[in-house]
This record gives C-alpha cells, sequence and structure tokens, in this order.
C-alpha cells in the first residue's frame, strides 16, 4: 500500500483504489465518508497519500532515469514544427470556408427555386380552378336552357328526369369548386349563378319528382334521387314527398278515425296509425325498399324519419289532440300502445339494416313523437287509483286504520 506512515496499513475505510475508478466522484466519497470519519481524519489520510504518491513518482523517474533524460533533447524545435503545421491548415480552412459559402449559396438559389416553383404550381392549380368552374358554369347554364325548352315540349317524363341528372352532376362539380375556390375573387363573382343554377335545378327535380310519384313510375323516381343525392338535397326530395304523398294520406286516415265518431272511443287513434301504416306500405312501400337497399346509394334519403313521422306527429297533434293526454289513463294507454306498435311496424316493414335502425329511433321526429306521451304522469295517476283503491278496501269497518 502507498502511505507516508512509513509501512504503516491505511485504516479500513481509507481505499485509495477507488480514485482510479471512471465513475469517481469526489464530492459524493467525501459525503459518504463524512457520515463515520471526521473530516480532519479524512484529510490527514488524504495527505499522507499524497505524500505516498509523490514518493511513488520518484522511485518510478529513478528506475527509468535513462529514458527520463534523452526526452528532452527528443523535444526539440516543437515550436517550429507547429509554426510550420499551421500555414497548410490555415489554407485548408481558407479553403474549406470557400467551399462551405459556395454550397450555402447554391442552396439557397435550390430552395428559392423551389419556392417559386411551388408559387407557380400553386397560380397554376387556381388559373386551372378558375377555367373549370367558368367551363362547368357555362355548361350548367346551357343544360339548364335545355331543360326549359324541354318542360315546355312534350318530353316524356323519364328523358327530362335523365337530363335532370346529368345537370345535377354537373351542379355538383360547380360545388366542389366553390368550396375549393374560397376566397379567389372570381370564383366568388360566380357564386350568384351557382346558386341561381341550383335553384333552378331543385325546382325541376321538385316538378319531375312530383310528376314520378304521380305516375309512380321506378324508372322515373330513380333518376331523380339520385340527381337530389348529387347536389345534396335529401331534404328536397322529403318535402315534395311529404307534400303530395304522405300528407294527404295522413290527413285521409286521421278524417276516417275522428269521422267514426263516438263509436270508436280509445280506438280512434290505434284505428288511424293502423291505416296510417296500412297506406305507406301500399304507396310508399317500393320507394322506401328502393332507398333502403345496400346497393342503392340513396341512404342519405330518410323518408320515415324525415318526412312520414313528422307529418304523423303533427297531424295527430293537430286532429286528435286528446290521444295524448293522460287524463284517461285507460285510453291514454291504449293510444300509448298503438303509437308503439305503430313505430314497431314501421321498422318491420321498412327498416333493413341495424345502420337504419339506429338512424330511424334516433331521428327527431321519433324522439319528439315519443315525447309526447307523458308517462311520468301516466303512472302518477295509476298509482294515485290504485292508492285510492287500496285505501277504500282497508278502511271497511272492522279493519284499524293506520295514519
Amino acid at each position: 500500500h502507498l502511505n507516508g506512515r512509513g509501512g504503516e496499513a491505511p485504516p479500513p475505510w481509507f481505499k485509495p483504489e477507488v480514485f482510479t475508478q471512471p465513475d469517481f466522484d469526489a464530492d459524493a466519497y467525501i459525503a459518504d465518508l463524512r457520515r463515520n470519519v471526521p473530516l480532519e481524519t479524512l484529510s490527514s489520510e488524504l495527505e499522507a497519500h499524497l505524500g505516498a504518491l509523490k514518493l511513488k513518482l520518484v522511485e518510478v523517474i529513478n528506475e527509468d532515469y535513462a529514458d527520463f533524460v534523452p526526452l528532452s533533447t527528443q523535444l526539440v524545435n516543437v515550436d517550429g514544427a507547429v509554426a510550420r503545421m499551421q500555414k497548410p491548415l490555415a489554407e485548408l480552412r481558407e479553403k474549406l470556408g470557400g467551399v462551405a459559402q459556395s454550397v450555402a449559396e447554391e442552396l439557397a438559389a435550390v430552395d428559392g427555386g423551389l419556392q417559386r416553383r411551388s408559387a407557380a404550381g400553386q397560380l397554376r392549380a387556381t388559373l386551372e380552378l378558375m377555367q373549370d368552374a367558368a367551363h362547368v358554369m357555362s355548361k350548367v347554364e346551357k343544360l339548364l336552357d335545355e331543360v326549359e325548352a324541354m318542360s315546355a315540349g312534350t318530353v316524356d317524363l323519364d328523358s327530362r328526369v335523365r337530363l335532370y341528372e346529368r345537370v345535377s352532376s354537373e351542379v355538383a362539380r360547380l360545388q366542389f369548386y366553390a368550396a375549393r375556390g374560397v376566397g379567389i375573387p372570381f370564383v366568388e363573382q360566380l357564386q350568384p349563378r351557382m346558386q341561381a343554377a341550383r335553384s333552378a335545378l331543385q325546382t325541376r327535380l321538385g316538378e319531375g319528382f312530383s310528376s314520378a310519384l304521380e305516375a309512380r313510375s321506378a324508372t322515373a323516381v330513380g333518376p331523380v334521387l339520385n340527381a337530389y343525392a348529387a347536389i345534396g338535397d335529401s331534404g328536397g326530395a322529403e318535402e315534395v314527398l311529404r307534400r303530395d304523398v304522405v300528407k294527404p294520406l295522413v290527413a285521409e286516415a286521421l278524417r276516417s278515425a275522428k269521422g267514426s265518431g263516438p263509436r270508436i272511443g280509445s280506438n280512434a287513434l290505434a284505428q288511424a296509425l293502423t291505416a296510417v301504416a296500412e297506406a305507406a306500405e301500399k304507396q310508399l312501400g317500393e320507394l322506401l325498399a328502393t332507398v333502403a337497399a345496400p346497393s342503392s346509394g340513396l341512404h342519405a334519403f330518410d323518408f320515415l324519419g324525415g318526412c312520414l313521422l313528422p307529418e304523423v306527429d303533427e297531424a295527430v297533434a293537430a286532429t286528435l289532440p286528446g290521444s295524448f293526454s293522460p287524463g284517461v289513463p285507460a285510453a291514454f294507454l291504449g293510444n300509448y300502445r298503438a303509437a308503439v306498435q305503430f313505430l314497431e311496424r314501421l321498422e318491420a316493414a321498412h327498416v333493413k339494416s341495424g345502420a337504419q335502425l339506429a338512424a330511424f329511433r334516433g331521428a327527431p321526429a321519433t324522439q319528439r313523437f315519443l315525447r309526447r306521451w307523458n308517462l311520468s304522469v301516466y303512472f302518477s295517476l295509476r298509482f294515485q287509483d290504485i292508492a285510492a283503491t287500496l285505501d277504500t278496501a282497508a278502511s271497511v269497518e272492522g279493519l284499524p286504520r293506520i295514519d
């Protein structure tokens, strides 16, 4: 062991070999030892170890003295060698700096070229968008002129609705260009013409759909619905169907039920809803089946939840408002059951998939129709009747009353 005590071994806690470990940390070493060893003692041991190291260094120099002596003669003219190396290194540094500057300039030029190319590409895309929008706008207006001329003549319904379908595809393209061209002045200037074209097409589609429904022509209904779907106006088709078919259908069913008078009593609503369901299956069954078909591409239309049920809800509220009143619990229960059976019959007859079922049950019209039945008030009245009956039975002579 190296020590400065004339051969005396260091204490057990002092381990000089830890000084040569790669992860040696002087602060951590001292902090660890000072918990058990006074700093004065630790300082003394370190000084003794330092003295031992110096003695060992002298011994090593004395052992290899023959090698240490000529070492100084071998280091002659080191400064000159360093000076000779500095010049080529400086020249190399200067050349590398020039190359780096040239590369930076080339990169800046390439980056500028890419930016100009990107800007030119954007300008070209904008120009193409403007050209396409103007071309399609002119095409739509010419097609609408053909539609007007055809409507004034005696062209058959199927030919007219096929032309409507063709126009709708072009109007859909216009809508796409309008969405892409937000902020482009030229496209925004076309907006009034686009809106006028869409409005004119919607008018003709309404007329065509109404004629197709009146003629019960499946070959004409399909193209009209495709046209409505192309321009994203499912609500327009639902409005026409409700006005031309559903409203008269529901009105006739409720008129018949209401005209039956007191003989029907609480069954008036049940008979009316049954009549509506039967008429819907007869007059709308084919249309609803076409729309519900998985491959129809017409799933945007909700003729049940967006057309039939809203009309039934409003018509019943206007014609048979007492049907929703829980004042007569027995009649209310019969009406509520009739309403639920009506919804279940519509689902069974016209809903073909789980997604359609979820959409129908979650439709605002369905929720609104069910909310008209105030079940909490009904159960409250029923409970009062039951409680009154029980109270009367418990009040007979001989039975004690519990307050």
